[in-house]
């Protein structure tokens, strides 16, 4: 059976396309900056408890939830970052 380079490549294109567009879609800067400001509160627990009773710990669930998703989003895109070069790599061979 043949390779067929041709599909091969043009799948390899639109991946990257794809890639791409991962890494657009993957901006979460609001995110980051939220995160930094349920930190800083985290230590205001007497003001939090006032708001609520429920609010401290909330607060800090919130905190710990929201970064390890930010964690999970930097790997995700260190992968899309890293497979779009290996893409690159592949279309130069196949072209």
């Amino acid at each position: 059976m043949a390779i067929d380079t041709k599909k091969l490549l043009a799948l390899t294109e639109s991946s990257q396309v794809e890639m791409q567009q991962l890494l657009k879609v993957l901006n979460i800067d609001s995110l980051m900056k939220l995160s930094e400001e349920l930190k800083k509160i985290k230590g205001q627990e007497d003001e939090l408890a006032n708001l609520s009773p429920m609010l401290p710990s909330y607060i800090a669930d919130l905190s710990k939830k929201v970064t390890f998703m930010i964690g999970t989003v930097n790997s995700a895109k260190t992968h899309a970052s890293n497979r779009s070069k290996e893409l690159e790599g592949l279309m130069s061979v196949l072209k």
